[in-house]
């Protein structure tokens, strides 16, 4: 979980390079839960972007913050950029 003046991201961290439903299934089963949390993602190998489902995005590990620090935080705020 990644948060930032009261905004809470999950995410999970995987080593496989092809995430796919069964790799997000705990994100899914709690955002189910946690509907307020919208969106979560899986820092992973992968070499691009990908859309696993509806609430879930695999991220590369390597530009991975880049990617959440807009869903996170505001330009100038918590590292936002």
């Amino acid at each position: 979980m990644l948060a930032c003046d009261g905004t809470y991201l999950p995410i999970e961290v995987k080593w496989t390079e092809a995430p796919d439903a069964g790799d997000a299934r705990h994100l899914n089963c709690f955002l189910k839960e946690y509907p307020t949390f919208g969106k979560g993602y899986i820092i992973c190998r992968v070499p691009q972007k990908i859309k696993i489902s509806d609430q879930v995005m695999a991220l590369p590990w390597q530009t991975f913050l880049d990617e959440i620090a807009a869903a996170i935080a505001p330009p100038g705020s918590c590292g936002g950029r």
